[in-house]
Protein backbone atom coordinates (compact mmCIF):
# COMPACT_ATOMS: atom_id res chain seq x y z
CA UNK A 1 0.00 0.00 0.00
CA UNK A 2 2.80 2.44 0.97
CA UNK A 3 4.68 1.82 -2.53
CA UNK A 4 1.09 2.25 -4.16
CA UNK A 5 0.64 5.67 -2.63
CA UNK A 6 4.39 6.48 -3.30
CA UNK A 7 3.94 6.21 -6.68
CA UNK A 8 0.91 7.87 -7.60
CA UNK A 9 2.25 10.79 -5.38
CA UNK A 10 5.30 11.48 -7.71
CA UNK A 11 5.21 13.78 -10.50
CA UNK A 12 7.96 11.32 -12.20
CA UNK A 13 8.46 7.83 -12.47
CA UNK A 14 11.25 6.14 -9.99
CA UNK A 15 12.63 2.78 -10.25
CA UNK A 16 11.16 0.24 -8.87
CA UNK A 17 14.06 -0.27 -6.23
CA UNK A 18 14.13 3.24 -5.50
CA UNK A 19 10.12 2.85 -4.69
CA UNK A 20 10.86 0.03 -2.44
CA UNK A 21 13.14 2.44 -0.69
CA UNK A 22 11.27 4.92 0.01
CA UNK A 23 7.98 2.74 1.31
CA UNK A 24 10.24 0.96 3.36
CA UNK A 25 10.91 4.68 4.77
CA UNK A 26 7.64 5.44 5.00
CA UNK A 27 6.57 2.41 7.32
CA UNK A 28 9.65 3.70 9.38
CA UNK A 29 8.40 7.55 9.84
CA UNK A 30 5.22 6.28 10.68
CA UNK A 31 6.71 4.06 13.13
CA UNK A 32 7.91 7.33 14.76
CA UNK A 33 11.97 7.33 12.91
CA UNK A 34 13.25 10.92 11.74
CA UNK A 35 13.47 11.23 7.85
CA UNK A 36 16.76 10.75 8.18
CA UNK A 37 17.18 7.63 10.41
CA UNK A 38 14.22 6.05 8.11
CA UNK A 39 16.30 6.35 5.01
CA UNK A 40 19.37 4.59 6.62
CA UNK A 41 17.18 1.47 7.80
CA UNK A 42 15.42 1.60 4.85
CA UNK A 43 19.03 1.39 2.79
CA UNK A 44 20.26 -1.13 4.98
CA UNK A 45 17.13 -3.68 5.01
CA UNK A 46 17.16 -2.74 1.10
CA UNK A 47 21.00 -3.74 0.84
CA UNK A 48 20.61 -6.59 2.98
CA UNK A 49 17.40 -7.88 0.41
CA UNK A 50 19.31 -7.76 -2.66
CA UNK A 51 21.98 -9.55 -1.19
CA UNK A 52 19.30 -12.57 -0.07
CA UNK A 53 17.80 -12.27 -3.32
CA UNK A 54 21.58 -12.58 -5.46
CA UNK A 55 21.66 -15.67 -2.62
CA UNK A 56 18.38 -17.03 -3.23
CA UNK A 57 19.65 -16.86 -7.70
CA UNK A 58 22.43 -18.59 -7.20
CA UNK A 59 19.47 -21.81 -5.98
CA UNK A 60 17.24 -21.20 -8.49
CA UNK A 61 19.39 -21.02 -11.86
CA UNK A 62 18.00 -23.35 -14.36
CA UNK A 63 19.30 -26.39 -14.72
CA UNK A 64 22.61 -26.76 -16.88
CA UNK A 65 23.01 -22.90 -17.41
CA UNK A 66 26.62 -22.14 -15.89
CA UNK A 67 27.84 -25.29 -17.71
CA UNK A 68 26.20 -24.06 -20.99
CA UNK A 69 27.58 -20.58 -20.25
CA UNK A 70 30.66 -22.31 -20.06
CA UNK A 71 30.75 -24.13 -23.12
CA UNK A 72 29.70 -20.88 -24.84
CA UNK A 73 32.45 -19.08 -23.47
CA UNK A 74 35.49 -21.70 -24.36
CA UNK A 75 34.04 -22.56 -27.73
CA UNK A 76 33.83 -19.09 -28.67
CA UNK A 77 36.38 -17.01 -26.67
CA UNK A 78 35.75 -13.84 -28.25
CA UNK A 79 32.12 -13.74 -27.64
CA UNK A 80 30.35 -10.78 -25.32
CA UNK A 81 28.09 -12.08 -22.89
CA UNK A 82 25.76 -10.03 -21.27
CA UNK A 83 22.68 -9.85 -18.93
CA UNK A 84 19.39 -7.95 -20.14
CA UNK A 85 17.10 -8.38 -17.03
CA UNK A 86 14.19 -6.06 -15.69
CA UNK A 87 15.41 -7.05 -12.18
CA UNK A 88 17.66 -6.10 -9.85
CA UNK A 89 19.41 -9.51 -10.10
CA UNK A 90 23.26 -9.33 -10.95
CA UNK A 91 24.86 -11.96 -12.78
CA UNK A 92 28.28 -10.28 -10.81
CA UNK A 93 27.03 -10.98 -7.53
CA UNK A 94 25.84 -14.73 -8.13
CA UNK A 95 29.41 -16.30 -7.44
CA UNK A 96 29.02 -19.22 -10.25
CA UNK A 97 27.81 -16.85 -12.77
CA UNK A 98 30.39 -14.08 -11.97
CA UNK A 99 32.94 -15.56 -14.54
CA UNK A 100 30.91 -16.24 -17.43
CA UNK A 101 29.31 -12.66 -18.05
CA UNK A 102 31.08 -9.39 -19.47
CA UNK A 103 28.04 -6.63 -18.65
CA UNK A 104 24.74 -6.15 -17.39
CA UNK A 105 22.08 -4.39 -18.02
CA UNK A 106 18.93 -3.64 -15.65
CA UNK A 107 15.63 -2.56 -15.80
CA UNK A 108 16.60 -0.68 -13.06
CA UNK A 109 19.38 0.86 -13.97
CA UNK A 110 19.11 5.07 -13.86
CA UNK A 111 19.33 5.40 -17.53
CA UNK A 112 17.21 2.30 -18.40
CA UNK A 113 14.25 2.36 -15.61
CA UNK A 114 11.84 4.04 -18.08
CA UNK A 115 12.82 1.61 -20.94
CA UNK A 116 12.05 -2.03 -19.40
CA UNK A 117 11.72 -4.96 -21.13
CA UNK A 118 9.90 -5.50 -23.61
CA UNK A 119 11.03 -1.75 -25.33
CA UNK A 120 13.84 -1.88 -27.96
CA UNK A 121 15.85 0.50 -26.02
CA UNK A 122 17.15 -1.55 -23.47
CA UNK A 123 17.88 -3.94 -26.44
CA UNK A 124 19.77 -1.40 -28.12
CA UNK A 125 21.57 -0.23 -24.62
CA UNK A 126 22.95 -3.68 -24.38
CA UNK A 127 23.88 -3.50 -27.96
CA UNK A 128 26.40 -0.91 -27.60
CA UNK A 129 27.48 -2.10 -24.48
CA UNK A 130 28.25 -5.29 -26.09
CA UNK A 131 30.03 -3.50 -29.52
CA UNK A 132 31.73 -1.52 -27.33
CA UNK A 133 33.57 -4.36 -25.14
CA UNK A 134 34.50 -6.11 -28.33
CA UNK A 135 36.41 -3.55 -29.47
CA UNK A 136 35.99 -4.76 -32.69
CA UNK A 137 32.33 -4.69 -34.33
CA UNK A 138 29.76 -1.88 -34.06
CA UNK A 139 26.37 -2.55 -32.50
CA UNK A 140 24.61 -2.46 -35.79
CA UNK A 141 27.49 -5.65 -36.84
CA UNK A 142 26.17 -7.91 -33.77
CA UNK A 143 21.95 -7.60 -35.14
CA UNK A 144 20.96 -11.29 -36.85
CA UNK A 145 23.02 -14.07 -36.89
CA UNK A 146 25.43 -12.53 -34.34
CA UNK A 147 23.46 -11.73 -31.74
CA UNK A 148 21.59 -14.13 -29.70
CA UNK A 149 19.24 -13.45 -26.87
CA UNK A 150 18.15 -16.52 -24.51
CA UNK A 151 15.15 -15.96 -22.40
CA UNK A 152 12.34 -17.28 -20.25
CA UNK A 153 9.93 -14.84 -21.01
CA UNK A 154 7.78 -14.93 -24.00
CA UNK A 155 7.39 -11.40 -24.73
CA UNK A 156 9.86 -9.26 -22.92
CA UNK A 157 12.65 -11.78 -23.98
CA UNK A 158 12.05 -13.65 -27.15
CA UNK A 159 9.77 -11.56 -29.37
CA UNK A 160 11.10 -8.16 -27.82
CA UNK A 161 14.71 -9.73 -28.40
CA UNK A 162 13.40 -10.89 -32.07
CA UNK A 163 12.09 -7.58 -33.29
CA UNK A 164 15.41 -5.29 -31.89
CA UNK A 165 17.05 -7.97 -34.62
CA UNK A 166 18.49 -11.10 -32.62
CA UNK A 167 18.33 -14.64 -32.96
CA UNK A 168 16.25 -15.53 -29.97
CA UNK A 169 16.17 -18.57 -27.74
CA UNK A 170 13.22 -19.50 -25.55
CA UNK A 171 13.86 -21.20 -22.39
CA UNK A 172 10.70 -23.39 -21.56
CA UNK A 173 10.11 -25.07 -18.39
CA UNK A 174 7.26 -26.88 -17.99
CA UNK A 175 5.46 -23.91 -15.55
CA UNK A 176 5.72 -21.77 -18.44
CA UNK A 177 3.11 -19.67 -19.50
CA UNK A 178 0.60 -20.18 -22.58
CA UNK A 179 1.13 -17.64 -24.87
CA UNK A 180 2.77 -17.03 -28.36
CA UNK A 181 6.11 -18.83 -29.74
CA UNK A 182 5.97 -16.20 -33.12
CA UNK A 183 9.54 -14.61 -33.09
CA UNK A 184 11.69 -17.27 -31.61
CA UNK A 185 14.50 -19.23 -33.29
CA UNK A 186 14.72 -21.84 -31.11
CA UNK A 187 12.98 -23.60 -28.35
CA UNK A 188 14.05 -26.15 -25.32
CA UNK A 189 10.06 -26.78 -25.33
CA UNK A 190 8.96 -30.06 -26.98
CA UNK A 191 6.45 -29.57 -29.85
CA UNK A 192 4.00 -30.46 -27.50
CA UNK A 193 4.38 -28.45 -25.05
CA UNK A 194 4.34 -25.28 -27.41
CA UNK A 195 1.05 -27.10 -28.61
CA UNK A 196 -0.11 -26.94 -25.22
CA UNK A 197 0.87 -23.53 -24.97
CA UNK A 198 -0.96 -21.92 -28.02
Amino acid sequence: AEMRAIRHSLPTKISYSELRRQGIAKVFERAGSTPSSADALAASIFEAWLRARHDAAEDLLFEGVVGALASIRSDHPDAVVGAITNSRVNPFAVPSLAPLFDFTVSGEDANIFLHRKPSPVIFEFALERAASLSGKWAASDLRGNSWVHVGDDLPNDVGAAADAGARSVWIADDGAAVGTTEGRSYSTATSEKQAKRL
